[in-house]
């Protein structure tokens, strides 16, 4: 793997957000940290770097050109799956409550294609299952990692607040300082990291998902139980497929009674491996990571992927539109608006094969 990393075969890939100055600049600082990093590794065996070993979604790929066309986000989304085929490894940064569904997308087609996959998180909040699991991410997201560097920490301020200007100026430079050293923090924890993957990557191969499940027709997620209403939904559409003799299995990542966040997250993956339809719930501002994450292993193993999303807000980037992000749109090869239409989508599918 190191030569076809070397020469080019295989390549680095920086996933990013996409939507805003900040997130594209904490993606550049991230790929010319690792970039930085492999520099020295290849130094230390007495050789020099010739063909470049990362890639940085937008920057290498001009899409600020690109949405300009008509078909802006099926040439994105093509030229995406075309790189997440030679991939050498994923490494970026899952902040946010969303944790941004088409990197959560890539994510879960890079396990599904065994690409270890490298994580930070500088964000201060992380959440509680039952008032014991601990998580910082969806557990589908945890199962599937090689590693998950989570440092929000701020150095602290040598100074008091004050009313006083010339304070004031003092205090906002030793910020940016302080915001500066964070950042360095986190990024020098992947010097180890990166210097293993290089020298040693089949140890961050993901561990695979051996699913011993009967076989069913279809894997539903409807957030893994998460909410009510989802779980309403749910149960609509599994009355539905009972009464039409369906097979399926129901996520649980977040119902279950399991004690591990890594157990949860395996349980639902065997579900989907052990199905030949995914129907996902992609409401709400963004589809769920965990639920992303499904649609990235459903679209690399070839698996019929349904969208349940009841909204009739389209984003818009430019002259170009979507209901989802296009990560999520286009890997789906039905989108439903509502349960009804997935009974009988997934009906309609079951009958044709």
């Amino acid at each position: 793997m190191k030569k076809k990393l070397l020469n080019g075969e295989k390549k680095i890939y920086i996933a990013t957000k996409l939507f805003n100055i900040c997130d594209k600049m904490a993606g550049n600082t991230l790929e010319r940290k690792v970039y930085e990093i492999l520099k020295n590794c290849v130094s230390d065996e007495g050789s020099v770097l010739e063909v470049y070993p990362l890639y940085l979604p937008f920057r290498d790929t001009n899409e600020d050109q690109l949405l300009k066309c008509d078909n802006a986000f099926q040439v994105i989304y093509d030229a995406d799956i075309s790189r997440l085929e030679h991939l050498h490894s994923l490494i970026t940064y899952l902040d946010d409550p969303t944790k941004d569904d088409g990197i959560c997308m890539e994510i879960g087609y890079a396990f599904a294609n065994n690409v270890p996959i490298i994580l930070l998180s500088s964000d201060v909040q992380y959440y509680r299952i039952d008032k014991k699991l601990v998580y910082h991410s969806d557990p589908i997201i945890h199962r599937i990692i090689a590693e998950y560097i989570y440092m929000p920490e701020i150095p602290a301020s040598k100074y008091e607040i004050s009313s006083d200007c010339g304070k004031m100026e003092l205090i906002a430079e030793e910020y940016a300082e302080r915001l500066k050293q964070a950042e360095d923090n986190i990024l020098e924890k992947l010097t180890p990291i990166i210097r293993k993957l290089y020298e040693d990557y089949n140890s961050y191969i993901p561990a695979p998902v051996n699913s011993e499940l009967p076989r069913k027709s279809v894997c539903i997620d409807m957030l893994g139980g998460r909410y009510e209403w989802t779980r309403m939904i749910e149960r609509q559409i599994t009355d539905g497929l009972e009464k039409r003799g369906i097979t399926y299995y129901c996520t649980e990542r977040f119902s279950s009674k399991e004690d591990s966040v890594i157990v949860r997250g395996e349980n639902d993956i065997k579900m989907l491996f052990s199905s030949d339809i995914l129907a996902v719930c992609a409401d709400g501002t963004e589809t769920d990571a965990g639920a992303a994450a499904l649609i990235g292993m459903a679209k690399k193993l070839g698996k019929t992927i349904i969208l349940y999303y009841s909204s009739n807000c389209d984003i818009l980037e430019g002259d170009s539109s979507s209901l989802r992000n296009l990560m999520i749109e286009l890997s789906a090869d039905f989108i439903c608006t509502t349960y009804n239409d997935v009974i009988d989508t997934i009906a309609s599918k079951i009958r044709v094969s």
